[in-house]
């Protein structure tokens, strides 16, 4: 069985921000490049340094069977099409655990989807080493649409 401790998951919170961090602050670097000026208040480097509301969630995606949404093939079969309301989510690869024990990915189509700026939809994916950020509507609107909210969905295992 593999046990994760709750110090490893407070170790990746801080990691997460210090490295949301750092991408805020290139981000902020941009938007003022796009000739937006400087930020009205504070910029997103500053908001979230100084904010005590960050917030960490682990999801759980229950198998499909427990699902009410019937249309397993839909590309949006567990989490619909949506943007987030925060600045930046920030992201790590699945973990896939059956009886406790970490198993790979039961299915390669499975997963999160984001769709580009092109409208193309795409399966996002990364190693279990890397970290991966989203934009959301606040950084959005922040940023007078210099930086878009990322729409995406989540897609269920396949019966």
């Amino acid at each position: 069985m593999k046990f994760i401790s709750p110090v490893a998951f407070k170790d990746l919170g801080k990691l997460m921000l210090e490295v949301g961090l750092m991408l805020a602050h290139h981000c902020d670097y941009y938007v003022m490049n796009q000739g937006v000026g400087p930020c009205v208040g504070e910029s997103l480097e500053q908001t979230l340094a100084r904010s005590r509301c960050h917030k960490g969630r682990l999801l759980y995606y229950f198998p499909q069977k427990f699902s009410k949404q019937k249309d397993g093939q839909s590309i949006s079969s567990w989490c619909g099409w949506h943007t987030d309301y925060a600045s930046l989510t920030g992201l790590t690869c699945g973990l896939f655990m059956r009886k406790s024990v970490e198993i790979p990915c039961p299915d390669s189509g499975a997963g999160l989807h984001i769709r580009s700026h092109d409208n193309r939809v795409v399966k996002v994916t990364f190693k279990d080493d890397e970290l991966a950020y989203m934009t959301g509507e606040t950084a959005e609107i922040l940023s007078r649409g210099h930086l878009r909210a990322t729409p995406h969905c989540v897609k269920v295992k396949s019966r």
